[in-house]
């Protein structure tokens, strides 16, 4: 599928096909992750508001945690389930006793908020790693 050279038990081969290879490898594979941080922009009390994250492309899979804390009325204090999402296209993250989507993919990227799953709180960092 890259176009690798492939060599047989006789053949000579040179370092510089080896370089050639392994950039095209990296190439292909830079390509399927991209990763990036957003801050959240919801007061407290509105965790409802959600924020639009734009990729430029419709990821196979997001996944969001929170990093750090600048609010008072927020604690990051492990990978509990109120501070980190997973979703795929057409299958959203919802919280746990309600209907309400905290991280859905989109067409360009994710959208990311929550009341209880807390996916956009105001002032608080969020990472997140997308698959093409």
């Amino acid at each position: 599928h890259l176009g690798l050279h492939q060599w047989e038990a006789s053949d000579s081969f040179l370092r510089t096909d080896f370089n050639t290879d392994f950039a095209k490898i990296d190439a292909a594979v830079g390509g399927l992750i991209t990763v990036g941080t957003y801050t959240g922009n919801a007061p407290y009390g509105n965790q409802t508001l959600k924020q639009e994250i734009t990729l430029g492309f419709q990821p196979r899979m997001v996944l969001v945690w929170a990093v750090v804390s600048s609010s008072s009325n927020f604690n990051v204090s492990d990978w509990s389930s109120s501070n980190v999402g997973l979703a795929l296209p057409g299958h959203p993250q919802k919280e746990s006793d309600s209907a309400y989507t905290t991280l859905e993919v989109t067409e360009t990227g994710f959208r990311a908020g929550g009341f209880q799953q807390y996916l956009n709180s105001s002032g608080v960092t969020y990472a997140y790693l997308a698959i093409r």
